[in-house]
């Protein structure tokens, strides 16, 4: 059977890839398990796609080389009117979902997100001498490993490094709320009012976060909804940024993750799962799958990132992978209820699996 299954991949995507595959510098080291993720995002977005397709709106200093780069990525043009329609919904979608906050706690639709990111940010009083900045700290367990922190506040600076280099056609400003405070909507407002109640007031900290956060957060929205937007239009499936994806699952006003993609997750989560189980037995499994799914299969048979993606593309044409794209373009024609009823079924035969599979380990 003849499938047309297309899957939009985004730039902040390729850019990790990028990072990690060495074709870009990497500057700081905290990037790299987000990095590893984005190669595990195009790895899937490979495998389970007939074509994939991206948005080429770069500027121009840097389109070149990602065309070049990637070329087995078809990067199109959106007609001018159309591409400042949509960058226009999604500015307005990004500005709905405000960075608000109810005293020195974020607030509101923002919660959600930074739940499902395992972070808690808080506005505070960083104390020098006798002057007092505003910053932006993340609330931690452990004060002595900052490594997941330093993780999320890269992953925030890539979003505003995107933010740079993309044409975006519609200037994004994002939106800030204060609960009580109509008239605080953005950063610098925010600032102000928080000055004004404190004569030690000196300035925001020169390492706060609070400026990148809430750029990142309004890209991250902006960026989820245009290219969903997108991938609508083009009939595709959109693989987004692990940022990204984090949004689309928490935030419910944005029904963005497709069945398919979650469904694709859910499998390798429960193989990765029974894997584990298997190897318990020899005292390996904390190393088992340290890297995502398709990742450590793929590393296994290669000996770079780089070849990673040049194996899967060959992979994507043998005859397992294609008879998966037909079962998912089947499932796609489906009305809602059988979906839901096939994708059980699916996910009921993969456990059933799973569990014959640990039995028949010696």
């Amino acid at each position: 059977m003849t499938t047309n299954r297309l899957i939009l991949v985004d730039n902040a995507t390729l850019s990790g890839v990028e990072r990690l595959t060495g074709e870009r510098q990497t500057l700081n080291l905290n990037n790299v398990d987000n990095d590893i993720l984005c190669l595990e995002k195009l790895l899937t977005a490979i495998l389970f796609s007939d074509a994939l397709i991206g948005v080429d709106d770069y500027k121009d200093s840097f389109r070149s080389q990602r065309l070049k780069k990637f070329d087995f990525v078809d990067l199109q043009k959106i007609e001018a009117e159309t591409y400042s329609s949509l960058a226009r919904d999604a500015a307005e979608f990004a500005r709905s979902m405000a960075f608000s906050f109810d005293g020195s706690k974020a607030a509101g639709d923002v919660v959600s997100f930074f739940e499902s990111l395992r972070i808690d940010p808080q506005l505070r009083w960083e104390i020098f001498t006798s002057s007092e900045y505003l910053t932006l700290s993340l609330l931690v367990n452990d004060t002595h490993d900052v490594r997941y922190e330093t993780a999320i506040d890269s992953v925030f600076r890539n979003e505003n490094t995107d933010g740079e280099v993309t044409s975006a056609g519609e200037k994004f400003s994002p939106v800030v709320s204060v609960e009580q405070r109509p008239e605080i909507t953005d950063v610098k407002a925010l600032v102000q009012a928080f000055a004004s109640g404190n004569s030690n007031f000196r300035g925001s900290g020169h390492k706060s976060l609070l400026d990148r956060f809430v750029f990142g957060y309004g890209w991250t929205a902006e960026r989820a909804h245009f290219y969903n937007a997108v991938a609508a239009m083009k009939g595709a499936d959109a693989f987004l940024a692990p940022l990204r994806d984090a949004f689309c699952v928490s935030c419910c006003r944005l029904e963005s993750r497709s069945q398919v993609n979650s469904l694709l997750e859910h499998l390798k989560s429960t193989t990765q799962q029974a894997l584990v189980k298997i190897v318990d037995a020899s005292g390996s499994a904390k190393f088992a799958m340290k890297l995502p799914f398709f990742t450590a299969y793929f590393i296994s048979k290669t000996d770079s990132p780089k070849q990673c993606i040049d194996l899967a593309l060959q992979a994507r044409n043998g005859s397992e992978f294609r008879e998966c794209r037909v079962i998912l373009h089947n499932l796609a024609h489906l009305s809602t209820q059988d979906k839901y009823k096939e994708v059980n079924g699916i996910l009921r035969f993969l456990e059933q699996s799973c569990v014959s599979l640990m039995k028949s380990m010696p």
